[in-house]
């Protein structure tokens, strides 16, 4: 059986003269109206409990605004907890249904003897009642003799299974789930020539055959459904409603992938098997979103699996640390994946959209310094004079100290970092007889450690107002000055020590 999802119920009125989920009639009367979720739509009659195929109508018997707003509430609280009902006891009979795969030739002819048995049965019900035909009209009550009510029943099963070989209602009645083509080609090809044989065997054969199929019992499943594991993890560990959701959510999307209920042990037998799965998920998710969401719950259906005996031995579909980057190689992905991160790097055509910024337009040197060196914000910000070192061959350096009331992040942050030739060189030098080297971006007597929170409120306001995500941040000129050093071939060893980001040995 498919797997249901939550869906949500659309409101056919919401305006303030009305109350949600209701329409006024001729007569002003107020009804109530909600359509069915679209899971439960799909659902046959007999598991609907009763309800419409599409939409619930029901008079609410006021003309009352608040009274209908009431009833009308009372109204959607049942029929939203029957709802949760309906999906239960399907999720119930999903989890109970035999699962049968590779389907051998006697078990094709069990089920065939059964089919039989159930169009004996229907004859017999035709010739006790009979049938009622319309006709210019009038409808006519005619009795039918038990050889033709048998051979009636047995042309419309015919009729039925040899236009697609398709006994897809009958093994729904007998709890019975053919997982792959091959086997319901082979049940279905064995009911057909059954149902043939029926109509052309004498007396004492259907006699025999009829109780031969009496004898015959359905074959039983040495396969588990994966749905019945869980509901039984589910009964174990009692998660809140929003975990027993993600639980679900996960073999949901696993059955999806595999397109056909999953079963234990052949589609969970070992790592290798849910490898394909992984690979899906990680081309289009994060890996933290595989480790943290679908591997957690995985994990714990196999140690359950492991438990119950149904798989030989546990085994863990958790990425460590040293399989990522194989794993994103192998994916085309990047090795540095950035994510996880709450800030990211600019990409080239949202760093010329930021140059156009007025708080970029007023502070270019020290924007454009953050840019070209990896510093962070509050440490560029309280660099002084002091900091300056210029040597003849090399040029231009600035020093990250701890000294003269400014407070650094790690031991890591105290370095020496080197200022590119060109403007910036120049802009440094026009102010060594200033407080800080970048005087203009803090008003006076600002400590050092709060020099930088002007210009993060200013450049934070003024990017969300151009429509940046909130993962640009003054600090994307940080990861920005790391992706392309790690694009030009930095060692990573050099790179982190420019940007303070590991302690320098």
């Amino acid at each position: 059986m498919d797997a249901f999802i939550m869906t949500a119920t659309t409101r056919t009125s919401n305006t303030p003269n009305k109350p949600p989920y209701t329409y006024i009639n001729e007569h002003g009367v107020y009804y109530f109206q909600l359509r069915l979720p679209k899971d439960i739509q799909a659902l046959p009659a007999e598991q609907r409990r009763g309800l419409p195929p599409s939409i619930i109508r029901k008079s609410l018997k006021t003309s009352s605004t608040r009274e209908a707003a009431k009833r009308a509430g009372a109204q959607l609280a049942h029929y939203t907890e029957l709802f949760e009902e309906i999906r239960k006891d399907c999720q119930r009979a999903t989890a109970s249904v035999t699962l049968l795969k590779n389907l051998t030739l006697s078990e094709a002819e069990a089920i065939a003897l059964k089919y039989r048995e159930a169009t004996e049965q229907v004859a017999e019900a035709l010739a006790s009642r009979g049938a009622n035909i319309e006709h210019d009209g009038e409808e006519w009550a005619v009795s039918i003799n038990a050889a033709g009510a048998r051979a009636l029943a047995i042309q419309h099963e015919i009729k039925q299974t040899d236009a697609d070989l398709n006994i897809d209602g009958f093994l729904r009645q007998k709890n019975i789930d053919l997982v792959d083509s091959p086997s319901r080609e082979l049940a279905a090809a064995m009911v057909s020539k059954t149902l043939h044989s029926m109509l052309s065997e004498d007396r004492a054969t259907a006699v025999i055959e009829r109780a031969r199929a009496r004898e015959t019992e359905l074959p039983v499943s040495n396969q588990t459904p994966l749905q019945s594991l869980l509901e039984q993890l589910i009964a174990r560990r009692k998660p809140t409603q929003k975990r027993e959701q993600v639980y679900r959510a996960v073999v949901e999307n696993y059955e999806a992938f595999i397109k056909r209920p999953a079963i234990v042990p052949d589609d969970f037998n070992d790592r290798a098997t849910l490898e394909k799965y992984r690979d899906f998920i990680l081309s289009n998710n994060k890996i933290s979103s595989w480790n943290n969401r679908h591997a957690a719950v995985l994990n714990m259906l196999i140690k359950l699996a492991y438990d119950l005996e149904l798989i030989a031995r546990p085994f863990s579909v958790h990425i460590s640390d040293n399989e990522e980057k194989a794993v994103r190689r192998a994916l085309a992905l990047p090795v540095h994946d950035q994510s996880d991160e709450v800030r990211r790097a600019f990409t080239d055509a949202e760093l010329e959209r930021v140059k156009a910024l007025r708080v970029y337009k007023q502070h270019p040197e020290y924007l454009d310094f953050l840019l070209y060196t990896g510093m962070r914000c509050t440490e560029a910000a309280q660099l002084m004079p002091s900091d300056v070192i210029e040597d003849p061959r090399h040029g231009l350096f600035v020093r990250v100290r701890d000294t003269e009331g400014r407070t650094v992040k790690t031991a890591a942050s105290v370095r020496t970092v080197p200022v590119p030739s060109g403007y910036l060189t120049g802009y440094i030098k026009s102010n060594m007889d200033k407080p800080y080297l970048f005087p203009h971006i803090a008003p006076h007597g600002v400590l050092p450690a709060e020099r930088a929170e002007r210009i993060i409120r200013r450049f934070s306001d003024q990017k969300q107002r151009a429509g940046f995500d909130k993962q640009v941040t003054l600090y994307s000129f940080r990861h920005t000055w790391k992706l392309k050093a790690r694009a030009a071939k930095v060692e990573d060893y050099l790179s982190d020590y420019i940007t303070g980001a590991l302690l320098h040995k």
